[in-house]
């Protein structure tokens, strides 16, 4: 490296005949250049080793797929083939509408209660959801210079001991959910963690949309 550095100093070109800094110009880099392409091909036989070796994984699993599919095929077309031969294949094909109708209707009335708690939740204003209760402190829309931020006290969960002498902990919720798991969803999340260790716990959770003129931090 020292060599090459020497080479391109640029008042050594001036004081070098042209013949001579060419040749030590090509003296220097040519080594180089030759460890590195030999570096480039071997990174290259590498990438290929890999290449090959991920299509032969490919291929081999694809193709136990295959037999295992084929191999459920057969066994659907024989137990086909021994209902129709007893009669029976007309009973079971209206067992099976039935049973597929009731299921659809349970899902469809699933997804029924599942957007009726959504509502629900809307309508409340989007309140943060917990495991455990919690009360608010103080209510960064209630502040000269308004936000969205709610400071809330978390109350332990029955059977749950804290120790108001220990350090308290405050858990800032990170912005890419309302209030997400992290902070309290789940009883492993930092809170519930916290409680364990009996500390008490403070939240500061979010509304999801600012209120009228307020500040989004």
């Amino acid at each position: 490296m020292a060599d090459i550095l020497t080479s391109l100093n640029p008042l050594r070109w001036i004081e070098a005949p042209s013949t001579e800094l060419d040749s030590q110009v090509t003296q220097s880099l040519f080594p180089m250049f030759q460890r590195l392409a030999a570096a480039g091909a071997e990174t290259a036989k590498i990438l290929q080793v890999a290449l090959l070796r991920r299509v032969q994984v490919m291929c081999d699993t694809h193709s136990t797929r295959q037999g295992k599919l084929f191999t459920e095929a057969e066994r659907l077309a024989e137990s086909l083939r021994e209902v129709h031969g007893n009669g029976n294949l007309g009973h079971a094909w209206a067992e099976y509408l039935r049973d597929a109708s009731e299921r659809a209707i349970l899902c469809m009335d699933l997804l029924r209660q599942r957007g009726d708690i959504f509502l629900e939740h809307e309508a409340a204003g989007c309140p943060p959801v917990f495991f455990c209760d919690y009360e608010t402190v103080m209510d960064g829309n209630d502040l000269p210079l308004k936000s969205n931020y709610v400071l809330l006290r978390m109350i332990p969960p029955q059977g749950v001991n804290v120790d108001d002498t220990k350090r308290p902990f405050i858990i800032i919720c990170p912005r890419a959910g309302h209030s997400p798991g992290v902070g309290g969803h789940k009883e492993d999340s930092q809170v519930g963690v916290a409680f364990r260790e009996g500390h008490p716990v403070y939240l500061v959770s979010f509304r999801r949309e600012p209120e009228g003129g307020a500040v989004s931090l």
